[in-house]
Protein backbone atom coordinates (compact mmCIF):
# COMPACT_ATOMS: atom_id res chain seq x y z
CA UNK A 1 0.00 0.00 0.00
CA UNK A 2 1.58 3.31 -0.55
CA UNK A 3 0.59 6.84 0.84
CA UNK A 4 -0.75 9.60 -1.74
CA UNK A 5 2.41 11.55 -3.13
CA UNK A 6 0.84 15.01 -1.29
CA UNK A 7 2.78 15.31 1.61
CA UNK A 8 0.11 18.00 3.22
CA UNK A 9 -2.22 14.60 3.52
CA UNK A 10 -2.74 11.58 5.44
CA UNK A 11 -4.18 9.31 3.38
CA UNK A 12 -4.05 5.63 2.80
CA UNK A 13 -4.07 4.72 -1.52
CA UNK A 14 -5.53 1.38 -1.63
CA UNK A 15 -8.50 -0.10 -3.51
CA UNK A 16 -10.95 0.09 -0.49
CA UNK A 17 -9.85 4.19 0.17
CA UNK A 18 -9.36 5.75 -3.25
CA UNK A 19 -8.31 9.03 -3.39
CA UNK A 20 -9.57 10.09 -6.64
CA UNK A 21 -12.62 12.11 -5.60
CA UNK A 22 -9.43 14.57 -3.75
CA UNK A 23 -7.63 14.69 -7.20
CA UNK A 24 -10.64 15.58 -8.93
CA UNK A 25 -11.14 18.69 -7.03
CA UNK A 26 -9.68 21.91 -6.80
CA UNK A 27 -6.97 22.47 -4.12
CA UNK A 28 -8.94 22.96 -0.83
CA UNK A 29 -12.39 22.15 -2.10
CA UNK A 30 -14.31 19.77 0.10
CA UNK A 31 -16.46 17.99 -2.32
CA UNK A 32 -15.60 17.09 -6.31
CA UNK A 33 -17.78 16.90 -8.95
CA UNK A 34 -18.00 14.46 -11.72
CA UNK A 35 -19.68 16.18 -14.76
CA UNK A 36 -23.11 14.77 -16.31
CA UNK A 37 -22.74 13.28 -19.78
CA UNK A 38 -26.73 12.71 -20.24
CA UNK A 39 -29.56 15.20 -20.07
CA UNK A 40 -31.05 13.36 -17.14
CA UNK A 41 -31.78 15.91 -14.40
CA UNK A 42 -30.45 14.03 -11.58
CA UNK A 43 -27.09 13.23 -9.60
CA UNK A 44 -25.72 11.38 -7.06
CA UNK A 45 -24.14 12.13 -3.54
CA UNK A 46 -21.55 10.34 -1.76
CA UNK A 47 -20.60 12.42 1.53
CA UNK A 48 -18.43 9.50 2.91
CA UNK A 49 -16.29 8.86 -0.43
CA UNK A 50 -12.73 9.02 0.76
CA UNK A 51 -10.79 9.10 4.04
CA UNK A 52 -8.31 11.75 3.28
CA UNK A 53 -7.16 13.86 6.20
CA UNK A 54 -5.65 17.26 6.11
CA UNK A 55 -2.18 17.01 7.86
CA UNK A 56 -3.04 19.86 9.37
CA UNK A 57 -4.75 17.78 11.48
CA UNK A 58 -1.96 15.29 12.17
CA UNK A 59 -4.38 12.64 11.61
CA UNK A 60 -6.91 13.36 14.32
CA UNK A 61 -4.68 10.97 16.50
CA UNK A 62 -6.43 8.15 15.20
CA UNK A 63 -4.34 4.88 14.28
CA UNK A 64 -3.46 5.38 10.76
CA UNK A 65 -5.02 1.39 10.20
CA UNK A 66 -8.52 3.38 11.19
CA UNK A 67 -8.06 5.34 7.75
CA UNK A 68 -8.55 1.60 6.13
CA UNK A 69 -11.55 1.26 8.18
CA UNK A 70 -15.03 1.92 8.19
CA UNK A 71 -15.02 4.50 10.76
CA UNK A 72 -12.84 6.47 8.42
CA UNK A 73 -15.25 6.33 5.51
CA UNK A 74 -17.60 3.88 3.15
CA UNK A 75 -15.60 1.64 1.91
CA UNK A 76 -16.77 1.18 -2.19
CA UNK A 77 -19.02 3.89 -2.01
CA UNK A 78 -17.17 6.52 -3.82
CA UNK A 79 -16.35 3.24 -6.44
CA UNK A 80 -20.31 2.64 -6.47
CA UNK A 81 -21.35 5.92 -7.04
CA UNK A 82 -18.39 6.52 -9.59
CA UNK A 83 -19.33 3.44 -11.64
CA UNK A 84 -23.50 4.49 -11.61
CA UNK A 85 -22.86 8.22 -12.62
CA UNK A 86 -20.55 7.01 -15.59
CA UNK A 87 -23.09 4.33 -16.45
CA UNK A 88 -26.07 6.46 -16.54
CA UNK A 89 -24.50 10.03 -17.12
CA UNK A 90 -25.25 11.33 -14.20
CA UNK A 91 -23.84 14.30 -12.36
CA UNK A 92 -21.67 13.04 -8.82
CA UNK A 93 -21.14 14.94 -5.73
CA UNK A 94 -18.11 13.70 -3.36
CA UNK A 95 -17.01 14.66 -0.25
CA UNK A 96 -13.32 15.18 -0.10
CA UNK A 97 -12.23 14.19 3.78
CA UNK A 98 -12.94 12.03 6.23
CA UNK A 99 -16.16 11.54 8.41
CA UNK A 100 -13.51 11.64 11.53
CA UNK A 101 -12.82 15.69 10.27
CA UNK A 102 -16.47 16.53 9.24
CA UNK A 103 -19.44 14.39 9.03
CA UNK A 104 -21.73 15.96 6.14
CA UNK A 105 -24.48 14.02 7.05
CA UNK A 106 -24.88 14.69 10.92
CA UNK A 107 -27.71 15.75 12.08
CA UNK A 108 -28.56 19.40 10.87
CA UNK A 109 -29.28 20.49 14.91
CA UNK A 110 -26.16 19.12 15.83
CA UNK A 111 -23.30 21.38 17.57
CA UNK A 112 -20.74 18.90 16.48
CA UNK A 113 -18.84 18.86 13.03
CA UNK A 114 -18.73 14.68 13.10
CA UNK A 115 -21.24 12.49 14.36
CA UNK A 116 -21.16 11.43 18.39
CA UNK A 117 -21.90 8.08 16.53
CA UNK A 118 -18.00 8.16 15.22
Amino acid sequence: MSEKSDPACHFPDTPAAPHWPVELARPGEAFAVLAATSDIPALLACDHATAWLPADYGGLGVEPTALHRHVAFDIGAAALTRGLCERLGLCGVFSCFSRLLIDPNRDRKSTRLNSSHT
